[in-house]
């Protein structure tokens, strides 16, 4: 059987050995902490937005986050005020990812979906800034 000393021990603790697969055991200092608020909750409460060719989505653009899902795709966290106040996300693909590397968190924008290039097999978007003036006179009157 292997033993490992561990790394790091200074003279007090250098006759420590750590067995392969050896089971920690663990004190209760911390049993009467039972309430958990978790630190990411805002970013993964929510919905991934599916569109459809000529859906937008409005909102003020929060963060992105990276290596997400199946296939380690950047995922775009979107502030559309929604009233159970969870955001709205959407997967990153190349053209999408191109577009908000050039926008900054904070920033009012809309995501417009413009269909799938069969061609050249992928998802084209436009993505726009908006500005209060816009996002005042364009939008907010008529109810979006």
């Amino acid at each position: 059987m292997r033993q490992e000393t561990i790394n790091g021990a200074n003279d007090m603790y250098s006759n420590v050995i750590k067995q392969p697969n050896q089971q920690i055991l663990r004190g209760d200092k911390f049993k009467e902490y039972t309430m958990k608020q978790p630190v990411d909750t805002p970013y993964y409460d929510g919905d991934i937005w599916s569109p459809r060719v000529g859906e937008t989505i409005i909102g003020e653009y929060i963060t992105c986050l990276d290596s997400m899902g199946r296939y380690n795709q950047k995922l775009y966290v979107i502030d559309t005020d929604r009233l159970d106040e969870r955001y709205d996300k959407i997967f990153g693909c190349a053209t999408l990812d191109r577009q908000m590397s050039k926008i900054d968190p904070n920033t009012v924008i809309e995501i417009m979906y413009l269909g799938k290039n069969n061609e050249r097999n992928y998802h084209e978007y436009k993505v726009s800034k908006l500005s209060k003036q816009e996002w005042k006179k364009g939008y907010l009157k008529k109810g979006i």
